[in-house]
């Protein structure tokens, strides 16, 4: 083993091989060397690749943001689609509410129109009340108003119908919405 271990030692303590092994170093460092105009490209193509770098980066963030919103969305959208679903369904019960709401107001107007009819009659009468009064009790006779004062009871809702109604609206609403979503889901079949 000794005698292996001195041969190599002398192989590369040979200064004939020295030499040979600088003179290669030399050429090598040569080879690596660029001239000015090499410099000046190298120095553009790092800032194109440190640009590319940068414009990398911010893509991946943008994938990144992307990637984050898809995922949200895919949760989301099967809630949004539920509660489409019951807005669908509480439509039908709004249009009710709208008839309704027209209805009473149809009624209060009535109810008004009488009122101020009836005032219109009780004006007709001159003075105050008291005065009224005393006019009746000093003359005995009461005096007449000028406009009919024929009372007519006014058509009033039955909210015991309107919610039976109501309540039969929203079934329906409910059995079309359920044939026509049951129509409209495609069936996918995986192979």
């Amino acid at each position: 083993m000794d005698e292996k271990l001195t041969i190599s030692t002398e192989i590369y303590h040979n200064g004939e091989q020295d030499s040979t092994l600088k003179q290669f170093c030399d050429e090598y460092a040569k080879y690596l060397e660029f001239p000015e105009l090499n410099k000046m490209q190298l120095q553009h193509i790092d800032g194109i690749v440190e640009s590319m770098l940068a414009r990398l980066d911010e893509f991946t963030a943008f994938v990144d943001t992307l990637k984050q919103d898809t995922d949200k969305a895919i949760t989301i959208f099967p809630l949004i689609k539920q509660k489409s679903e019951q807005l669908e369904k509480i439509f039908p019960v709004i249009d009710s509410l709208q008839v309704l709401v027209g209805f009473m107001k149809g009624n209060v107007d009535a109810l008004e129109e009488r009122a101020n009819a009836a005032d219109k009659a009780l004006s007709a009468v001159e003075g105050t009340p008291f005065s009224w009064l005393a006019n009746i009790v000093a003359s005995g006779n009461t005096p007449q108003p000028s406009i009919d004062a024929k009372w007519e009871p006014v058509n009033i809702l039955s909210a015991s119908e309107f919610i039976q109604t109501l309540k039969e609206t929203q079934r329906e609403a409910e059995l079309k919405l359920s044939s026509s979503t049951a129509t409209t889901i495609p069936t996918t079949t995986t192979p």
